[in-house]
């Protein structure tokens, strides 16, 4: 199921999330408990926030490890902005599974630079760990637009 989720701030608040099953499932979640979930087509890992100082729970997820720099293209760049989220998997200990490569369904204007926008990241989060900035994303962008690559 995908729920949809508009950007608002440097972390997930849960009562954004429109599926109040996806949200009642995170909020159930453990402090501290890492989940992955698929923000707009990028996988992304996520840890439920710790209880605030007077012991209430705090109703929301943070990005962890290097989902913390993909998380920075949403916000605040992208800022009110509504994106789909689907849950990938609840990681119990260590990293879940990688997700699957993004499809490309679009291979002109905007469609082609989002779709090239997560093919990187998902390269670089999910294959071989290395910075984006080591990525030539003009060639990519072509290889894209060509229908040759990804």
């Amino acid at each position: 199921m995908v729920a949809l989720l508009p950007i608002q701030d440097s972390v997930i608040w849960l009562r954004h999330l429109d599926d109040a099953s996806l949200r009642e499932r995170l909020l159930l979640l453990p402090a501290d408990t890492p989940v992955a979930l698929e923000v707009d087509g990028i996988r992304l890992e996520f840890s439920r926030m710790a209880d605030g100082a007077d012991g209430r729970p705090t109703p929301g997820l943070k990005p962890i490890g290097s989902s913390k720099q993909h998380w920075k293209r949403f916000w605040p760049a992208r800022k009110g902005e509504i994106v789909t989220v689907r849950e990938v998997d609840t990681v119990g200990s260590g990293v879940a599974e990688c997700g699957p490569a993004p499809i490309i369904e679009s291979r002109s204007g905007e469609g082609t630079r989002r779709t090239a926008v997560a093919s990187i990241a998902w390269i670089e989060q999910e294959l071989v760990e290395i910075p984006l900035s080591d990525i030539d994303s003009v060639a990519l962008l072509d290889a894209v637009r060509e229908g040759s690559a990804v």
